[in-house]
């Protein structure tokens, strides 16, 4: 019986793998990315939260609402790249290992 609370279907990547009790899950893959990109970039919270929902929807695509969750992934990534062309950016700087932007 499937648990669409805890391992909905569509968030399983992959059913049998030693790593994850429960499959490869796309929260896996986000919580990898979060700790990755908060660590070395200086990605905003509000950029991360938007790169993060679009990539859990583009992700979701072909298994739950196709078309429906590609434009919702690109309302995403929309809103980040008109955020990164207000500030006049085209990538989120690498952060040095002290905290302070690397040249």
């Amino acid at each position: 019986m499937s648990d669409n609370v805890n391992s909905p279907k569509h968030y399983i990547l992959y059913d049998e793998c030693n790593k994850f009790p429960y499959g490869l899950q796309v929260m896996d893959i986000r919580e990898a990315l979060a700790d990755k990109v908060g660590a070395t970039t200086s990605m905003t919270y509000i950029d991360y939260s938007d790169w993060d929902r679009a990539l859990e929807y583009l992700i979701r695509a072909p298994f739950k609402n196709g078309l429906e969750d590609i434009e919702k992934s690109e309302f995403y990534i929309d809103r980040i790249r008109n955020r990164m062309r207000e500030r006049g950016i085209d990538i989120f700087r690498k952060l040095s290992y002290n905290g302070r932007f690397a040249s």
